[in-house]
């Protein structure tokens, strides 16, 4: 599968992330008021964690009969991962942990159960949803 396309297409605050040798990068961006401050430098990533708006998407499916979705196309090749997830697992466990799990966490199998327990541990209290795709 080497020199491969991936694509992802993304709305809401539903994350993709690209992780391989070389670490984790995330691939989508979060539509939501919080990520819009971000961008525009009004906001720090940390002061972004606590913010009172931080779950507030700007888009949604089911919200429209028609919504604008984003659409990223990145590289892969052998032995690359994407991982998908929703907020319930990135507002508890941070990219280092996730990289840390998919890389030298034990058995690929479990990887998602893991993730999905550590953000439990930490008081996660939101629908939490892992898909580890390798390539």
């Amino acid at each position: 599968a080497d020199g491969k396309t991936a694509v992802v297409v993304n709305i809401g605050d539903s994350r993709a992330y690209a992780i391989d040798e070389n670490g984790i990068e995330r691939i989508t961006r979060d539509h939501s008021v919080v990520e819009d401050l971000l961008l525009k430098g009004d906001l720090t990533r940390e002061e972004a964690k606590t913010h009172p708006r931080k779950n507030l998407i700007t888009r949604a499916l089911g919200t429209e009969n028609s919504v604008e979705c984003d659409v990223f196309c990145r590289k892969v090749k052998q032995g690359d991962y994407i991982l998908l997830c929703s907020d319930g697992l990135t507002n508890f466990v941070e990219e280092q942990e996730i990289l840390y799990e998919v890389l030298h966490g034990g058995q690929k199998e479990s990887v998602c159960d893991r993730l999905i327990d550590i953000a439990n541990e930490r008081g996660g209290k939101d629908n939490i949803t892992v898909v580890l795709l390798e390539i």
